[in-house]
Parts: structure tokens; C-alpha cells; sequence
């Protein structure tokens, strides 16, 4: 089983919470909120040279009238958010309740208040930046219920605005729980009357809100019997979703990747069970999405299940030969599936390089997969670097008989993340469909003894890494000398 850090359960969970436009988005740390403030400044610039030639435009049409001519098409100018920027002082006038509002003008309110920020954040102390972001949201989110309230005091509410309050109430109640988790009392009780009603939609998204909010509350990494729980959890609720038909597919996209790191936090058998369960929930919509998704996560549970396996592959090389991996019979194979678009694989592969040169002739051989997608110009880059391993491009392969394509390697072997790496054995076995690197360094380590001291201390080729950085930008400046 293999370790997963914590920034990667993270990013897992990265988009889960999905709240309204706005500070509703997310809860910005300090240096997001700092982001925010210089780009509201970017964007007013960028707003009033729009105004300033949309005047001129008006203008040119304008005269262009007046002489008797066609008047030429005034473009309509991109509108940028309108950020108002408040003090302590202004931030609580903007956010004092109209007066005998009418439910529209609440909502209207609401809507406003998205455009606040906070004037003369503290700039040199993070902490305090953060506590000020902090307090203001608390207010902005605050006042939010508040108005929600009072729409819903409307007895002659419709129907729409009232799911419309509700969900406000909830957005925000979600907002200030992540700021304070005292605040997550009120948003469970307002969950248990919502499941109590006649909106089971409502009431699904809501729950399913519920439940990443959970997971994101996960300080420590979870452990494979809680991560077990999560995914069931997860699966559960999406089966509901189906039966009520009010499955939102942000929710899917959370599940599935959740389920993509099973193979990191689990046992490849107890991974492959996971994709399973997910898969069976995915095949019992009717729905089209879900099928697609279903299929292109089968070659990534297809990969899973190689482990422990003869690996009966051909590669096609970038001339064309063939590169059955029966070949290898009896030495170790790495088949790295990488891309020169893909920072981490640049990262990577100067020590790749390293561990062929050094192990090569103790009886490792390496394939590796360039995911780019393949044209003149990644060719002549790759023999630029000059790889001493067998390259291969990602062309969609033949069959044994030499028929028409299969599907390409990286459809054959589900790739959905890079740099990856499956490592065969001596006897032909998948050892790992996922190699992480310091277990691949453990294992020839073992195989075939430890790096010189040179090596370990030296990770990084430079020269190897110079000769990419050259072969990228070569390319690059190629590509855009070619643009009209």
C-alpha cells in the first residue's frame, strides 16, 4: 500500500464545495486575498479603457450617422465584476437590511453584497490579514442570512424564491462554518428541517454539501478504514441522487476523484474493489455522462488489475518497430508514461535518465510514453534530448494480426495523472501499476544495489535537463513563428 500526502487528499477534495459566485467561492488565505485586491485593482484598469473605447466607438457611430453613412457595429465591452472596496465603516452601512423590501429587492441585496472587499487589509503581518478576511466574510455571510430570513417571513413567497433563500441560508451557513466550525450546528439543523419538506432536490444538495464539508474538516490524512467510509458515504449519496433524479454532476466529479486515489491510500485489491462499487453506481444511470465516465475509468481499474500479472503488450516505437514487452523476459522494465507539457515529468525524467545510465547494464530496460500529442515537432525534440531507452509516441496501436487500431497506450493503460510509472519484473509480472519514484529507487536499490554517492547527491542531470529546456524552446519559438 502506498503512502498519499495530505496536499493530495486535498487536492481531491478541490472543488467540493461548491458555493455561490463571489467570497462565496472560498474562504482565501491571506496571500488569495491579497490576489483578489491586486486584481480588482487590474480589473478597474482594464474596465475603464473598456468604457474609453466604447466611447469612441460611440462616437465614431455617431458621426458616421450624422454624414449619412452605415453606421459601423459598436462593440459591446467585456464587463468586468464590479469589486467595491469598503472600510470596517462602510462594509457595516453596506450591509444594513433595506427597510419593507420586497423579496426581489432582498435577493438584489444578496447579490451586492458579493461585491464587497476589504479596504486597508494588513499587509505585513499574514495572521492579521488572514483574522481581518476572516471578519469580514463573517459579516458579509451574516447579513446574507439575515435578508434570507426576511424573504422567507413572506408568506406569498413562490415557490423559486424560496428554494432561492434556502440555499442562501445554507451557502452561507457553509461559509461560516469553515471560517468558525461552531457555526456547523445551525447548518445541520437547518439540514434535518430541509429533509423534513417536500424538495427532496433541495434537500439532496444540501446533504451532499454535508458530506464534503465533512471531509473537508479532515485535518490529519484518513486512514484506509475512514477513507472506506468517506467513499461509501459518497457511493450512497449518489445513489440516492440517481433515484431522485437530482444527481449533480460537480458531485460526480468529487466522487470519481476520490476514487482515483483509492489505488494510493489502498491495497490493489481493495482499490480495485473500490472502482467497482463506483463503476456500478455509474452503470445503473441511464444518463450519458455517467456511461462515458464509466468506460474511460475501466482501463484505469484494467491497470489496477495487472498487478501480480503477465504484462502482454506491444509498444510501437518512434520508427515504427514493434517493442513487445515479452522481450524483456528476465530483466526489469519501467514503462514511464510522461509529457513534455507536464512540469513534474521534466522534473523527473533527468533522474530517470541517471537511474538507466547506472543500471542499464545491470539488466534494467526502460520504455517510455510521451502523452504530447504527436506531430513533426515533438519528434524532432525527443531526438534532440537524445533518450538512450526505447521512446515511444502515443499513436494508436495495432493489433497482433496488424489490423487496425486498438487504442492508444495511454487509453490501454487508463493514464490519468503524470508522471506515472508501471514497473514489470524479472518474470514478466506487474509489480507495481503505479510506482511512486522513492519506491522505484528502493526497489532497483535492492535489485541491483545502491546509486554512487555522486548520483544521490546529484540528482538531477543539469545537462540532460539543459538539453530539454532547449528542445521545449526551440519548439515553442518554431510553433509561434508560425503563427500568421
Amino acid at each position: 500500500m502506498r503512502k498519499i500526502t495530505s496536499i493530495a487528499w486535498t487536492l481531491a477534495l478541490g472543488g467540493c464545495l461548491g458555493l455561490s459566485a463571489g467570497w462565496s467561492e472560498e474562504l482565501p488565505t491571506p496571500e488569495k486575498a491579497a490576489e483578489k485586491i491586486e486584481a480588482a485593482v487590474e480589473e478597474k484598469a482594464l474596465e475603464a479603457e473598456a468604457e474609453t473605447k466604447r466611447e469612441i466607438a460611440e462616437e465614431a457611430a455617431a458621426e458616421a450617422t450624422e454624414e449619412g453613412a452605415e453606421a459601423p457595429a459598436v462593440p459591446i465591452p467585456f464587463q468586468m465584476p464590479q469589486w467595491k472596496m469598503v472600510t470596517d465603516e462602510e462594509l457595516t452601512e453596506a450591509l444594513k437590511l433595506p427597510e419593507k423590501a420586497t423579496a426581489e429587492e432582498l435577493l438584489q441585496f444578496i447579490r451586492d453584497t458579493d461585491s464587497l472587499r476589504p479596504a486597508n487589509l494588513e499587509e505585513k503581518d499574514p495572521a492579521k490579514q488572514e483574522a481581518q478576511v476572516k471578519a469580514f466574510l463573517a459579516k458579509v455571510f451574516e447579513a446574507r442570512i439575515a435578508a434570507a430570513d426576511k424573504m422567507l417571513e413572506d408568506t406569498e413567497l413562490s415557490a423559486e424564491l424560496k428554494r432561492t433563500a434556502l440555499s442562501i441560508q445554507v451557502m452561507s451557513l457553509l461559509t461560516l462554518s469553515q471560517i468558525d466550525p461552531a457555526n456547523a450546528e445551525k447548518l445541520y439543523a437547518l439540514a434535518e428541517e430541509l429533509r423534513k419538506g417536500d424538495d427532496k432536490e433541495l434537500s439532496w444538495s444540501v446533504d451532499a454539501m454535508l458530506i464534503q464539508y465533512e471531509m473537508s474538516q479532515t485535518k490529519e490524512m484518513p486512514t484506509a478504514e475512514e477513507y472506506q467510509s468517506h467513499v461509501k458515504k459518497l457511493l450512497d449519496h449518489m445513489k440516492k441522487g440517481i433515484e431522485w433524479k437530482c444527481l449533480d454532476q460537480a458531485f460526480v466529479g468529487t466522487v470519481a476523484q476520490v476514487v482515483m486515489i483509492s489505488e494510493q491510500m489502498l491495497p490493489v485489491k481493495e482499490a480495485v474493489a473500490v472502482f467497482n462499487q463506483f463503476l456500478e453506481v455509474l452503470r445503473s444511470s441511464e444518463e450519458k455522462p455517467m456511461q462515458q465516465l464509466a468506460d474511460s475509468l475501466e482501463s484505469v481499474k484494467k491497470r489496477l488489475e495487472m498487478t501480480g500479472q503477465v504484462l502482454d503488450y506491444t509498444f510501437q516505437g518512434m520508427d515504427g518497430k514493434a517493442i513487445p514487452v515479452k522481450d524483456f523476459a528476465g530483466k526489469n522494465l519501467l514503462i514511464v508514461f510522461w509529457a513534455i507539457s507536464d512540469q513534474n515529468s521534466l522534473e523527473e525524467i533527468p533522474l530517470l535518465m541517471q537511474l538507466y545510465d547506472f543500471y542499464h547494464e545491470k539488466g534494467l530496460e526502460v520504455i517510455a510514453v510521451t502523452v504530447d500529442e504527436d506531430n513533426d515537432e515533438l519528434r524532432q525534440m525527443l531526438e534532440k534530448v537524445g533518450f538512450k531507452w526505447n521512446t515511444v509516441v502515443n499513436l494508436s496501436q495495432k493489433d497482433a494480426e496488424g489490423e487496425e487500431k486498438v487504442v492508444s497506450p495511454a487509453e490501454y493503460f487508463g493514464i490519468t495523472s503524470l508522471p506515472l510509472k508501471i514497473f514489470v519484473g524479472t518474470d514478466g509480472k506487474v509489480v507495481s501499476a503505479n510506482m511512486p519514484l522513492m519506491e522505484l529507487l528502493d526497489t532497483l536499490e535492492k535489485a541491483y544495489g545502491p546509486l554512487p554517492k555522486e548520483s544521490t547527491e546529484e540528482v538531477a542531470d543539469e545537462a540532460v535537463e539543459k538539453a530539454i529546456d532547449e528542445a521545449v524552446e526551440e519548439t515553442v519559438e518554431e510553433v509561434d513563428a508560425e503563427k500568421p
